[in-house]
């Protein structure tokens, strides 16, 4: 990891009118602590904190703490407070580091690459931007590499997956999923129906279920339907003959 040279005064006055001076000249107020130190208030050039937060180590960068009047000290960024609307830098923490103790830091992984799977109209899905680690000050990487050029559709990389240098340990699950090439779904065409074709179910059986019905209605009445009728028409031929 690279180390910068961070230049800083001891601000000897507190509260929000000094702090607010300091921001109209171009300086933001600031504070170093760490483990076994105590908080002592700083003034940076504002400029400098602009120009690490932009470079590619960002967050993570190694910071050499060079205290007008004091000695060198190693320390990192542990939080920039910025104003919302103008962008201006309010506030800075540095955090002290022992360059024999491990720190735990969070690291951007990077993509490498063109998957198969992507050309073959796969979806590149990238679910863990960030990964967790655990190591010596001088062994942080910047970012984490994926080269991505082997993956087909359906392929996932895990988190037990990435590769990284002697003496950094991964802290999140390895069994989480980094980023996957997702097969798309398609969705299928339902056929229209032929021209005259019924566009409702077929009933089965309506026709002998009526039949049936009829059949037993006859049957409580003591006649079949067809003898009533035929007695109904002799009936009709006697009268005429009377």
């Amino acid at each position: 990891m690279e180390k910068v040279d961070l230049s800083a005064k001891v601000r000897e006055s507190k509260g929000k009118g000094p702090a607010h001076q300091s921001r109209v000249n171009s300086f933001v107020p600031a504070v170093l602590y760490g483990k076994k130190r105590e908080a002592e208030m700083l003034t940076l050039v504002a400029k400098d904190i602009q120009k690490i937060m932009h470079s590619k180590a960002g967050m993570n960068m190694l910071l050499n703490v060079k205290v007008e009047g004091k000695g060198d000290e190693m320390a990192m960024l542990k939080e920039v407070q910025v104003h919302p609307v103008s962008g201006n830098l309010i506030h800075v923490d540095l955090y002290s580091v022992n360059m024999n103790e491990p720190i735990g830091v969070k690291v951007p992984v990077i993509i490498k690459g063109e998957a198969p799977g992507v050309k073959l109209g796969g979806i590149l899905e990238f679910h863990l931007r960030e990964i967790d680690i655990k190591c010596l000050p001088a062994k942080l990487p910047e970012s984490i590499e994926v080269d991505i050029s082997a993956l087909n559709l359906g392929d996932t990389v895990h988190v037990k997956d990435l590769k990284v240098a002697e003496g950094i340990t991964i802290v999140d699950d390895l069994n989480e999923t980094v980023l996957l090439v997702s097969i798309p779904k398609v969705e299928e065409e339902v056929a229209a129906p032929a021209e005259g074709a019924p566009t409702g179910p077929e009933v089965i059986g309506e026709k002998e279920r009526e039949e049936k019905k009829a059949a037993a209605e006859a049957e409580k009445g003591g006649a079949k339907p067809e003898a009533k009728a035929e007695g109904k028409g002799e009936a009709k031929k006697e009268d005429s003959k009377k």
